[in-house]
């Protein structure tokens, strides 16, 4: 009985794979915690839900009120779950647990594309086993989604290597490179190039071929309808502000002396990578011996990321989530030659038992998989809901520093609905709430405010902890 279950689950190794990264995303999925980006990210998809406006993305009246700082594919999807199920931390995950799973998938099917279905479920174990990939999934930012389109395109070249060209593969690709750059803008270059390059170095008779020029063509054509729709309800604010605002990101680099060498991205991709980075220059030798023309593709795109990223003014750990899909096929070339079918039908239902006990475990334990991000803030969100949910003004001060504090503004809008403006200094707040009315003023630990400013800005204290204390306006500006 048993061991025909084994069987019948060993028959099955995409469901597997898709059980089995849902089971991890599920670990602290209904639990509260999200980082600066997500609840960046959701505040705008949630405030392009709340206004119907789906082509003005807009954060927070002070700051980026007008974002364009990437495409807003993302955002629309988040936006459509937000209508749907409304907004939470548990909502605002959906989406990059869509395409997490999505993405391992992918990987299964370029692996089976590439050689053979064992070779697709090793490669998928592998991206499964990658935990810095998989706890990605459980956010909202850019890159998981962006990964997804990127090895949809990839499958679609390596279908006009192994297959032929044809629309199925042309529509394919161009989903891919179209959903690429409306998920993060120029960071799907990479993809772009692959395709390119393939055709000219190992492909040539693709130039000849209409299907082939069709794919970039159409995927152009997505581009410029959303192009021309931002010109047409937003007065084109996406392409005046993002392509610019990319050459000024890295002048200003350079100015704030933002600066990583060109070894440091590889550096640190490869102490993040173990134990599979091992893997990986043994399957690459494999390809250039073998002469595995197939794998071109695969190799190209990964030092396209790998050479994209090392120029970057500094690194964000969610610079390597391509890499970490892309470096999965490479790392199977050895381990596919050194396990048989039976290894592996062996191996199915073990991953598929581990990742049932893991999730079985956290659940029953209720252990706290999802760090709380400003906790000081995030301890004061009932009552501070409650607070404003009663005000015409839902606006607040923040005393700091000059330099705006990203998170505490990306917290209180997320959590709080309730824009911040940053002053330096209790002068400029009073100067600030004698020209606008503001419900609160926050101030961190490293202020502290006397009596005689208390009752000169008409303060009452209504909150504090270790971190930061929180005021009403008795009577906004003297």
């Amino acid at each position: 009985m048993i061991k025909k279950l084994l069987n019948q689950i060993s028959d099955h190794p995409l469901s597997v794979l898709i059980i089995s990264s849902l089971l991890f995303l599920s670990l602290g999925f209904w639990q509260d915690g999200i980082n600066l980006d997500s609840a960046t990210y959701s505040v705008i998809a949630r405030n392009m839900a709340n206004s119907g406006d789906w082509f003005s993305p807009t954060y927070t009246e002070y700051y980026l009120y007008k974002f364009a700082d990437h495409p807003p594919l993302v955002f629309w999807l988040q936006g459509i779950v937000f209508k749907m199920l409304g907004a939470t931390d548990t909502t605002a995950r959906l989406v990059g647990a869509f395409f997490t799973s999505g993405s391992v998938i992918m990987v299964y099917f370029i692996g089976k594309k590439l050689i053979d279905q064992k070779f697709g479920v090793i490669s998928g174990l592998i991206l499964l086993l990658t935990y810095n990939f998989m706890q990605i999934g459980n956010s909202t930012l850019l890159d998981v989604p962006m990964t997804f389109f990127v090895l949809l395109a990839l499958y679609a070249i390596i279908s006009f290597q192994k297959d032929k060209l044809n629309l199925r593969n042309t529509i394919i690709c161009s989903s891919g490179l179209s959903g690429a750059f409306l998920a993060k803008g120029i960071v799907s270059a990479p993809i772009w190039g692959t395709l390119f390059l393939a055709a000219l170095f190992f492909n040539r008779n693709w130039l000849k071929n209409k299907f082939f020029w069709f794919a970039p063509a159409v995927a152009i054509f997505v581009v410029s309808c959303y192009l021309l729709l931002d010109f047409n309800f937003n007065n084109g604010r996406f392409v005046n502000y993002y392509f610019p605002n990319l050459i000024n990101r890295s002048n200003m680099g350079s100015v704030l002396g933002l600066h990583t060498e060109w070894f440091e991205f590889p550096l640190r991709f490869v102490t993040l990578y173990l134990p599979f980075v091992l893997l990986l220059p043994i399957g690459i030798f494999e390809v250039v011996k073998n002469k595995k023309k197939i794998f071109a593709p695969v190799i190209v795109i990964f030092i396209a990321y790998l050479l994209f990223y090392m120029m970057a003014p500094k690194i964000l750990y969610h610079y390597f989530v391509p890499l970490y899909a892309i470096s999965s096929l490479i790392a199977s070339i050895y381990l596919h030659s050194k396990f048989s079918e039976r290894h592996i039908r062996t191996a199915i239902p073990i991953f598929l038992i581990f990742f049932i006990a893991l999730a079985g475990a956290a659940g029953l334990s209720g252990m706290p998989i999802h760090h709380i991000r400003s906790p000081e803030l995030y301890e004061f969100n009932n009552k501070m809901n409650n607070f404003l949910f009663s005000k015409d003004s839902k606006d607040g001060l923040l005393i700091g520093d000059g330099v705006p504090n990203w998170e505490h503004v990306a917290k209180t809008a997320w959590y709080w609905h309730s824009n911040v403006l940053q002053v330096a200094s209790v002068e400029i707040a009073r100067d600030s709430l004698r020209s606008r009315k503001f419900a609160y003023i926050l101030v961190n630990k490293l202020q502290k405010l006397n009596k005689e400013t208390l009752e000169l800005l008409g303060l009452s204290e209504i909150e504090k902890n270790e971190l930061i204390s929180i005021y009403t306006l008795d009577t906004p500006g003297k």
